[in-house]
Protein backbone atom coordinates (compact mmCIF):
# COMPACT_ATOMS: atom_id res chain seq x y z
CA UNK A 1 0.00 0.00 0.00
CA UNK A 2 1.38 3.67 -0.89
CA UNK A 3 0.06 6.57 1.07
CA UNK A 4 0.53 10.32 -0.70
CA UNK A 5 1.91 12.95 1.58
CA UNK A 6 3.49 16.31 1.98
CA UNK A 7 6.40 17.79 4.30
CA UNK A 8 4.65 19.33 7.54
CA UNK A 9 1.52 17.25 7.61
CA UNK A 10 0.73 14.54 10.18
CA UNK A 11 0.70 11.16 8.52
CA UNK A 12 -0.12 7.65 9.68
CA UNK A 13 3.09 4.60 9.13
CA UNK A 14 2.93 1.03 9.14
CA UNK A 15 5.05 -1.50 8.41
CA UNK A 16 5.00 -2.45 4.89
CA UNK A 17 3.16 1.41 4.36
CA UNK A 18 5.43 3.40 1.58
CA UNK A 19 4.44 6.96 2.39
CA UNK A 20 5.50 9.08 -0.73
CA UNK A 21 6.82 12.78 0.17
CA UNK A 22 7.73 15.15 -2.88
CA UNK A 23 11.23 13.78 -2.75
CA UNK A 24 11.61 10.39 -1.26
CA UNK A 25 9.67 7.57 -0.79
CA UNK A 26 9.89 6.93 2.64
CA UNK A 27 8.98 2.84 4.88
CA UNK A 28 9.24 1.42 8.07
CA UNK A 29 11.53 -1.27 8.05
CA UNK A 30 10.95 -2.19 11.93
CA UNK A 31 10.66 -1.13 15.75
CA UNK A 32 12.33 -2.54 18.58
CA UNK A 33 11.72 -2.13 22.19
CA UNK A 34 15.31 -2.19 24.30
CA UNK A 35 16.21 -1.52 27.99
CA UNK A 36 18.55 0.37 28.89
CA UNK A 37 22.30 -1.35 29.42
CA UNK A 38 22.49 0.93 32.01
CA UNK A 39 18.94 0.25 33.62
CA UNK A 40 17.63 3.59 33.13
CA UNK A 41 14.51 3.11 31.08
CA UNK A 42 12.97 1.54 27.79
CA UNK A 43 14.26 2.95 23.93
CA UNK A 44 12.54 2.45 21.29
CA UNK A 45 14.03 2.25 17.80
CA UNK A 46 12.35 2.86 14.53
CA UNK A 47 14.34 1.93 11.17
CA UNK A 48 12.90 3.45 8.19
CA UNK A 49 14.43 3.12 4.62
CA UNK A 50 14.32 6.14 2.17
CA UNK A 51 14.66 5.87 -1.39
CA UNK A 52 14.31 7.65 -4.89
CA UNK A 53 15.43 6.89 -8.71
CA UNK A 54 18.71 7.33 -7.45
CA UNK A 55 19.75 6.45 -4.06
CA UNK A 56 18.65 4.76 -1.00
CA UNK A 57 19.13 5.14 2.90
CA UNK A 58 18.34 3.47 6.17
CA UNK A 59 17.82 6.18 9.14
CA UNK A 60 17.22 5.51 12.66
CA UNK A 61 15.05 7.59 15.68
CA UNK A 62 15.32 6.65 18.68
CA UNK A 63 13.06 7.67 21.40
CA UNK A 64 13.06 7.08 25.52
CA UNK A 65 13.94 9.69 27.93
CA UNK A 66 13.85 13.36 26.14
CA UNK A 67 13.57 12.85 22.48
CA UNK A 68 13.19 15.56 19.62
CA UNK A 69 13.52 15.22 15.97
CA UNK A 70 16.11 13.69 13.70
CA UNK A 71 17.84 15.32 11.18
CA UNK A 72 19.12 13.83 8.32
CA UNK A 73 20.42 15.02 4.89
CA UNK A 74 19.23 12.87 1.52
CA UNK A 75 20.17 14.06 -1.71
CA UNK A 76 20.97 17.55 -1.89
CA UNK A 77 18.53 18.34 1.23
CA UNK A 78 17.79 18.19 5.10
CA UNK A 79 14.98 17.14 6.43
CA UNK A 80 13.97 16.43 9.88
CA UNK A 81 11.40 13.44 11.25
CA UNK A 82 9.47 13.97 13.98
CA UNK A 83 7.48 10.86 15.92
CA UNK A 84 5.57 11.20 19.56
CA UNK A 85 5.69 14.90 18.97
CA UNK A 86 5.97 17.61 16.70
CA UNK A 87 7.35 20.83 17.77
CA UNK A 88 4.47 22.79 15.25
CA UNK A 89 1.84 20.56 15.90
CA UNK A 90 2.08 19.02 18.94
CA UNK A 91 1.13 15.47 20.31
CA UNK A 92 1.61 12.74 17.66
CA UNK A 93 -0.08 9.47 17.74
CA UNK A 94 1.82 6.53 17.97
CA UNK A 95 1.71 5.06 14.53
CA UNK A 96 2.05 9.33 13.13
CA UNK A 97 4.97 10.93 11.62
CA UNK A 98 5.83 14.61 10.38
CA UNK A 99 8.66 15.25 8.15
CA UNK A 100 10.06 18.49 7.37
CA UNK A 101 11.81 20.01 4.58
CA UNK A 102 14.99 22.11 6.65
CA UNK A 103 16.75 24.73 4.87
CA UNK A 104 20.63 23.90 4.73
Amino acid sequence: METNSNYGYKVKFLKGNKIKFPDFILELISKEIKTSTKGVGVWTYYKFKIKNNKEEKIIIWSGGGDYGPLVFEFGENKYSLELWSSEKLGRLEDNELVIEKVNK
